[in-house]
């Protein structure tokens, strides 16, 4: 509905046109009235009018001097002229200055819908072609915006440094040729949670809130710049750039303190861990990708050093140091030999290990380097293979080989084997590395739904097969019952629940299936020897 103001001194010409038409049925509605141009210029500051019928004479104000006024204040409003025979000339001066037409008094509801009609079309193809622009406009910002974002990923990357001036000048981007530093903020709690961050769409949302932070904090410090961008999934860069300081240490100082308040804003405000890599100050804008590689390598290191914090590429040991011989391709086959569920994967570990430890000429720090490497490509090729095993099994400890807990390198590497072993066994046990392609299918259908009812009809419907064929070939295949497959799946996952403060027993149960808790009580302890309240204190 367009809305339309009426001005006219006689109240009830005023009247009238209310009642002449039907206006809804054109796409109108009458919703402001006045009795002369300046009460009319007085409630056009409060509300949008799309319409203006208005007498032409009027005490204080006339039909005329309103448009001008409307004109002077590049009001776009559409204007209908009230005429009678004898002011034929004002009416013409009024199309002169932008009036859409004119009415001849007294009114006739048929050239009133005609002329209604005429400025309807008026209103809807300006009104499509303003949406059609602002669709244009902001059409062209977002691929500006994108391309902007594109060329920071560039300068980072060391891309098109040939353009680099001319790119910085043509999407605005605030760098100049004066010193430069990099840092890269992870989210430590992505690697856990960031499944069930980007499923549930929370991952924008978290993500925008920690830039906040970093924007804020950054802001308060008068003698830096900063860009801020995303990078991979769970990663954000920042260049920072000083604007009056001409001493690198003092920059770096200054840099190192600023992401120091970051660090402890975030896990305070939004209890997330976050490490913050630093790289190198350096003198040109031109080798912003240099300190970003620094902050890259630097942010290598927080499986060994730790993370939740900074880890700045000047506190390392030397190049040199850094130097490590690490064995890609047995890696690839050890991963290979633990994704099938191989039983050799635990001596080929133990073999693995001990190359690594003895081509790294028993250096503690390089042989903590490799180890961690290792621990995490593995637990990143399992969870990528197997992403529904965390349901069942605790796919972190694989990792978790916390240096610090032992005494030396010998107690970590019986650690990593036994870790290694642990989840050879939870893929053997639940058939991930069986070659029958229907039992494969029945497990994984089973890890996926865990949470769900899962009866011998509902997967073999699945599956696509009769429930006595199927019963036959998983029997054959595992040695097990389907049926006691499922419920030791079913316990290993209240296992993993009870560990979780946010679930009681009887939510447990009823979310695995199980309507009365007493029975899912009965069959917890028959598989695990003690009852689910029992377990649940032992773990805390």
């Amino acid at each position: 509905m367009f809305k339309v103001m009426v001005i006219d001194d006689e109240p009830i010409i005023r009247t009238g046109l209310r009642h002449v038409v039907d206006w809804e049925s054109l796409g109108f509605q009458i919703v402001a009235e006045a009795k002369n141009g300046i009460e009319a210029l007085n409630k056009l500051e409060n509300e949008a009018i799309d319409l203006i019928i208005t007498d032409i004479k009027m005490p204080q104000m006339d039909g005329i001097e309103l448009l001008k006024a409307l004109r002077e204040k590049d009001n776009p409003v559409k204007v209908i002229l009230l005429s009678g025979y004898a002011e034929f000339a004002y009416a013409q001066k009024g199309l002169s200055l932008g009036a859409m037409d004119y009415l001849l008094k007294p009114m006739d509801p048929v050239n009133i819908e005609e002329v209604l009609k005429k400025v309807h079309k008026r209103l809807t193809d300006e009104k499509k072609k303003e949406e059609h622009t602002q669709y244009l406009n902001e059409k062209l910002e977002l691929t500006r915006s994108f391309l902007r974002e594109k060329v920071i990923s560039d300068i980072i990357h060391g891309k098109n440094l040939d353009k680099l001036y001319t790119l910085i000048e043509e999407y605005d981007i605030p760098l100049t040729n004066h010193f430069v530093q990099v840092a890269i903020i992870e989210l430590d709690d992505f690697e856990e949670q960031g499944e069930d961050w980007l499923l549930n769409g929370m991952y924008e949302e978290i993500a925008d809130k920690v830039q906040t932070i970093i924007k804020q904090e950054l802001e308060k410090e008068n003698h830096i710049t900063s860009i801020i961008s995303m990078g991979g999934l769970g990663s954000i860069n920042i260049i920072i750039q000083a604007k009056d300081i001409s001493d690198k240490e003092q920059l770096d100082a200054i840099i190192s303190k600023v992401l120091d308040k970051v660090l402890h804003k975030i896990n305070n405000d939004l209890s997330l861990r976050i490490t913050i890599g630093i790289g190198k100050v350096y003198e040109k804008v031109e080798l912003t990708y240099l300190s970003y590689f620094n902050a890259k390598e630097s942010l290598k290191h927080k499986y060994v050093l730790g993370g939740n914090k900074i880890i700045h590429i000047l506190q390392l040991d030397s190049h040199e140091q850094n130097k490590f011989i690490y064995p890609l391709e047995e890696e690839k086959i050890l991963i290979s030999y633990i994704l099938f569920g191989d039983s050799k994967s635990a001596k080929f570990l133990e073999e693995l290990l001990d190359q690594i430890i003895k081509n790294n000429n028993y250096d503690l720090y390089k042989i903590s380097l490799c180890f961690t490497q290792l621990a995490t490509n593995i637990y990143q090729a399992v969870q990528d293979k197997y992403r529904y095993i965390k349901e069942i099994y605790n796919l972190t400890e694989v990792k978790d080989l916390g240096f610090l807990k032992y005494k030396d390198i010998e107690e970590i590497k019986v650690h990593f084997i036994n870790n290694v072993t642990e989840l050879i066994h939870v893929i053997q046990k639940y058939g991930l590395n069986s070659n029958s392609t229907i039992v494969n299918m029945a497990c994984e259908y089973v890890l996926e739904h865990i949470d769900e009812k899962i009866t011998l009809a509902s997967i073999s419907e699945y599956l696509h097969i009769s429930k006595n064929y199927f019963c036959s070939l998983f029997k054959q295949e595992t040695g097990e019952n389907f049926l006691d497959y499922l419920t030791k799946a079913k316990m290993d996952r209240a296992k993993v629940l009870l560990k979780e403060d946010n679930y009681k027993i009887y939510e447990i149960s009823d979310l695995l299936g199980y309507k009365e808790k007493g029975y899912f009580s009965k069959l917890f302890k028959k598989y695990t020897g003690f009852t689910p309240a029992e377990y649940k204190k032992n773990c805390r």
